[in-house]
């Protein structure tokens, strides 16, 4: 049968980000920062899903994100305690 699609002939979006948290919350280690290539396994994902994703909480302010190297990118949950996230000046 596969995915459906929607009026477009898109695939229809499916995966919830809040889905994508859950990924963090069962860290052993809730501090590690993930890339999008570890939470695409963990979900069995394409890679630009997942990175399109976390992206996405990044913008509901649920994620932070640091580029790490010419092409690396790692995300994080941040302190909820409201303390500063530990940006390098």
């Amino acid at each position: 049968m596969g995915r459906e699609r929607d009026e477009s002939g898109q695939f229809n979006d499916q995966i919830q980000p809040e889905t994508v948290l859950e990924v963090f919350k069962a860290l052993e280690d809730t501090a590690r920062p993930l890339t999008a290539t570890d939470v695409a396994n963990e979900m069995d994902i394409a890679r630009r899903t997942a990175y399109n994703k976390l992206n996405l909480l990044v913008e509901r302010d649920e994620l932070e994100t640091r580029k790490v190297g010419a092409r690396g990118r790692v995300w994080w949950v941040p302190h909820l305690d409201g303390s500063d996230s530990g940006s390098i000046p």
